[in-house]
């Protein structure tokens, strides 16, 4: 029970108020991003094609045991963030509205310790600089044989 903080009479009917303190609220704020908590990594897998979006789901939380989610777009990946603290972000570049370079940007803006992996069809090496530039911690090709692509996800997440 919390304690006591005022007790007093209204004048008029001489009902009794009783004023407890009120609960101390802990503020809004998300866990540490990196390590927030013990278990499997939680990964944000952000791609507009469903088929690949799927298939690297399904990918990551086999071979990795990763608690993936998924968004089909740039906006909809900033409003998971938003709601849920992530070990690792792996983006595509080529998204309508929003490129995975932007989508990262923002993201690192937000939270700059989040790790993030940028893949594509399109060629890798173009964007490499740029895209260690922005933060990026591995530009993947899409080709790479899933055996390395886990890899280097799990890479990554190790630190």
């Amino acid at each position: 029970m919390l304690p006591l903080v005022a007790v007093w009479a209204c004048p008029m009917c001489r009902k009794r108020t009783v004023k407890r303190q009120a609960r101390a609220r802990a503020p809004k704020t998300r866990p540490a991003v990196v390590g927030a908590a013990p278990g499997p990594p939680r990964i944000l897998l952000v791609d507009d094609e469903p088929d690949i979006l799927h298939a690297f789901q399904a990918l990551l939380a086999t071979r990795l045991q990763a608690d993936v989610q998924v968004a089909a777009s740039g906006v909809g990946a900033l409003a998971a963030l938003e709601r849920r603290a992530f070990d690792l972000i792996v983006a595509d570049q080529r998204m309508p509205n929003m490129s995975g370079l932007e989508l990262i940007a923002k993201a690192k803006a937000r939270f700059p310790s989040l790790p993030c992996v940028l893949f594509t069809a399109y060629g890798a090496d173009s964007l490499e600089s740029r895209a260690h530039a922005s933060g990026v911690s591995l530009v993947l090709s899409k080709s790479v044989p899933t055996a390395v692509f886990t890899q280097r996800i799990q890479h990554v997440l190790a630190g």
